[in-house]
């Protein structure tokens, strides 16, 4: 029988992409939807994950970061141009990759095939224009353009079987935390972070389960920390557990969410008064575009995988590697 316990499995794997390393994002948005994301992604390094007998055998970190960086553009979409790629090793040993991304229509963008989360932008009858986030974890499916996610049945349980299963799950999460303590061991969603800022063309008024980071910028700040307590939090909670367990992930989800962000997806933020464009997308992105052979060659050479490709005439997102 299925229990609490894979249901947190499948909540860990919400984040379990973004959480092996850090991410932070800056979107620049236009009034038109197109814009700029200025991104940073820190890797663990393969090598640190291995035994010492197999580590002899890797690539060096730089042609590792090279391969990450290939990798990410080529599963990326609705991506019209990059631009300022740049990678180093970290004191810590994980690799840290930069660079930046331009769209025309921020809907349609997904950074790399492992891409979670779902942006968009509406404009008002007002003139405002409203941002819709929405974190969507494992279960979203980008080959049917997002439409839905694969969700579990609500089941028909008695209160004796909830309370059974509660008791078991506790149980499990206390001899979890017992046998951690006893290695001195760290949780390794405590290391998870995603930063994700909106730059608006407008000033910020409402704003639902975004941090206003000032007149113009809301945030997503997801810590691996809160999310931990959150887990905690529910997992304490007769009445909570009960629910998530009877109403299966998307229940489970809502609840995390409330819990951490005080506030269930989608998150808004609504921006108004006079917008205007915060830089001429057209003119920059070609200028980026026109750049891209010579700057991924370095990266395609470097990562000594993929071949060069003419990349001039058609979108980046739309290229596949010849090997």
């Amino acid at each position: 029988m299925r229990n609490f316990a894979r249901l947190t499995i499948c909540v860990s794997a919400v984040i379990a992409i973004a959480g092996c390393f850090e991410t932070t994002q800056v979107y620049t948005i236009n009034p038109d939807g197109s814009g700029k994301v200025a991104f940073t992604e820190v890797l663990p390094s393969k090598s640190e994950l291995l035994a010492p007998a197999v580590k002899a055998n890797l690539l060096p970190p730089e042609k590792e970061a090279a391969q990450d960086i290939i990798k990410f553009v080529h599963e990326s979409k609705g991506v019209d141009a990059w631009a300022d790629f740049t990678f180093k090793k970290l004191e810590d040993k994980r690799i840290s990759i930069s660079g930046v991304a331009y769209f025309s229509d921020i809907s349609k963008l997904e950074l790399d095939s492992q891409s979670r989360h779902r942006i968009k932008t509406i404009r008002t009858d007002k003139g405002e224009m409203v941002l819709e986030f929405e974190y969507l974890g494992s279960q979203y499916d980008s080959s049917d353009g997002g439409k839905a996610e694969t969700q579990d049945a609500p089941r028909q349980m008695t209160d004796e079987e909830v309370a059974a299963e509660i008791k078991e799950n506790r149980d499990k999460q206390q001899i979890k935390a017992e046998m951690q303590d006893a290695n001195k061991g760290r949780n390794p969603c405590e290391m998870m972070k995603i930063d994700l800022t909106f730059r608006l063309p407008g000033k910020v008024g409402e704003a639902k389960g975004l941090i206003k980071a000032s007149d113009s910028e809301v945030k997503f700040l997801f810590e691996g920390k809160k999310f931990l307590e959150a887990g905690e939090k529910i997992l304490a909670d007769d009445k909570r557990m009960a629910e998530a367990i009877r109403g299966g992930e998307k229940i489970y989800k809502e609840l995390f969410f409330q819990e951490m962000f005080g506030a269930k997806m989608p998150f808004k933020a609504v921006a108004g008064g006079q917008l205007k464009p915060q830089f001429d997308y057209k003119a920059e992105m070609e200028k980026a575009r026109a750049a891209m052979p010579d700057i991924l060659k370095i990266f395609y050479e470097l990562s000594g995988v993929f071949q060069p490709l003419n990349l001039s005439s058609r979108p980046a997102a739309e290229t596949q590697p010849s090997k």
